[in-house]
C-alpha cells in the first residue's frame, strides 16, 4: 500500500509538474497573451494596484502549497483548512483593487461629469 501511495503521490506531482512547465513555455512563447496583465486601462502604465493583487494571491497560494505539503508530510489524507489569515489577505487585496477600479470606473466620471455640468 504504502508504494501504490509512493507511485500515486510521484504521478500528481509528475502531472502538475508538466502542467507547470506548459503553461511557461507557451507564456514564454507568446501563445499565452500576458499582454496588458499589469497595465491600468483607464490610466495607462502599470498599474499598482493590479500588481499588489498578483503578489498577494502568489503570496496565500504559496502559502496554503505549504501548508497542503505539510499535510502530506505528516499523512494526513485531507486538504488542510484555509486559515483566516490567508482569506484576510486575498480579500484585503482583492478590496483595494475593486475599490480602485471603481474609483476609475464610476466615481471619475461621475465627478467628471458634475464639473462639466456646472459651467
Amino acid at each position: 500500500m504504502a508504494e501504490l501511495t509512493a507511485l500515486s503521490e510521484m504521478m500528481l506531482l509528475t502531472f502538475l509538474g508538466g502542467l507547470a512547465a506548459i503553461l511557461a513555455f507557451k507564456m514564454l512563447n507568446g501563445r499565452i497573451n500576458t499582454r496588458g496583465l499589469l497595465k491600468c486601462k483607464q490610466e495607462g502604465g502599470v498599474s499598482p494596484v493590479r500588481v499588489q493583487l498578483l503578489l498577494f494571491t502568489g503570496v496565500a497560494a504559496g502559502s496554503y502549497l505549504a501548508l497542503v505539503a505539510e499535510a502530506v508530510a505528516t499523512g494526513k489524507p485531507m486538504l488542510p483548512e484555509v486559515p483566516p489569515e490567508i482569506l484576510a489577505i486575498i480579500g484585503g487585496s482583492q478590496v483595494v483593487y475593486l475599490g480602485r477600479k471603481s474609483y476609475l470606473g464610476v466615481f471619475k466620471g461621475l465627478l467628471a461629469q458634475l464639473a462639466s455640468g456646472r459651467k
